[in-house]
């Protein structure tokens, strides 16, 4: 966090190191973003922990990485920012093609139904097959393939 933007991006968004057998995973800590107006540093950050985590799975032998975006159990609908999340979903998939294993979104509030329309959009088929929705318990709720629409209760 600097006086120039509000945001620990290292809290935001950080690595975990690829381990033997396990490619690096990407993680979105949503409670430590705040909305601006400025994305760059925000773009330009997860594009250096994602590169990162590339690195990271290659030096195991893997040419992937997973992400895990984590919602706080509070998390409530001002606190979204689709601007962030079509613009970083569109630099990622254009950057980082095919190099996606899985997505993980763990604890999803009610309003990602909002976000899942918006992201959708940007998405191919071989990429939605790979958003997984994860309760706090660890349960799947669904494996978001083929369009398909769902409700989180």
């Amino acid at each position: 966090m600097t006086e120039e933007y509000p945001i620990d991006l290292s809290k935001f968004i950080n690595i975990k190191e690829a381990e033997k057998d396990k490619a690096a995973s990407i993680l979105v800590h949503i409670e430590y973003y705040i909305t601006q107006k400025n994305l760059d540093p925000i773009i330009k950050h997860a594009i250096s922990e994602v590169t990162k985590g590339l690195l990271s799975s290659q030096s195991h032998g893997m040419d992937h990485f997973n992400v895990v975006t984590i919602f706080p159990i509070n998390f409530q609908k001002k606190n979204m920012d689709m601007k962030l999340i079509v613009n970083l979903s569109r630099v990622m998939i254009q950057l980082f093609p095919k190099k996606l294993l899985k997505y993980y979104v763990y604890n999803p509030p009610k309003i990602f139904n909002i976000m899942w329309g918006a992201l959708r959009i940007v998405m191919d088929k071989d990429l939605r097959q790979k958003v997984v929705l994860v309760k706090p318990d660890n349960t799947i709720i669904s494996n978001l393939d083929n369009n398909e629409e769902f409700n989180i209760l």
